[in-house]
């Protein structure tokens, strides 16, 4: 059987990601990587709150992402299995930071760059930076976004006062004139 599973391996670090992974894909990382049970049952629950949860040697986060589109909003949860041995990333949709995420990790292992990851929980505490960084550069875009719809609708009220006062005028105008047309006429 053939699984669509993203693996990076760099020394000690290992990084499985799966995305909108089917239930074979999932049995399979975690018999591969001998993760006990009581994991696979915790993490089996659909959109669990955002925590963290220990079990023995395992740190497991619970993580909701919003995806925000044109037409509605939408939670991503991503789900994080870390230990000394690997970081496991399971998610439901398309994380564009986490991709992102993965070719500066590349970028800076081939060129030595500033991120010094030794180990597997160094290297989750950079993939969490990075992907709250472009959460907080989106809400910061949306935050302007909105800014500017508040000066467009600024903008049309003033615009529709001055028609509304714009009509007044003409009608008063209207009145005054057929006023003196039914008077003088």
């Amino acid at each position: 059987m053939v699984f669509m599973i993203s693996k990076y391996n760099h020394q000690k670090l290992a990084w499985i990601d799966l995305e909108n992974p089917k239930n074979e894909e999932i049995s399979y990382i975690f018999e591969e990587y001998s993760i006990p049970k009581i994991i696979r049952d915790r993490i089996k629950i659909n959109k669990i709150e955002a925590k963290i949860d220990q079990i023995d040697d395992y740190i497991i986060v619970y993580l909701n992402f919003p995806i925000i589109e044109k037409k509605s909003e939408q939670d991503n949860q991503l789900i994080c299995i870390i230990n000394d041995e690997f970081i496991i990333t399971i998610h439901d949709k398309y994380i564009s930071p986490l991709i992102e995420f993965k070719k500066d990790l590349e970028l800076n292992i081939i060129t030595e760059g500033e991120m010094k990851i030794d180990n597997n929980k160094v290297l989750f505490i950079y993939l969490l930076k990075d992907l709250f960084l472009n959460l907080k550069n989106h809400l910061y875009v949306e935050k302007r976004n909105i800014k500017k719809l508040e000066t467009q609708i600024k903008l049309s009220n003033k615009k529709v006062k001055l028609y509304k006062t714009l009509f007044f005028i003409l009608f008063g105008v209207i009145i005054i004139l057929s006023l003196y047309v039914i008077i003088f006429i």
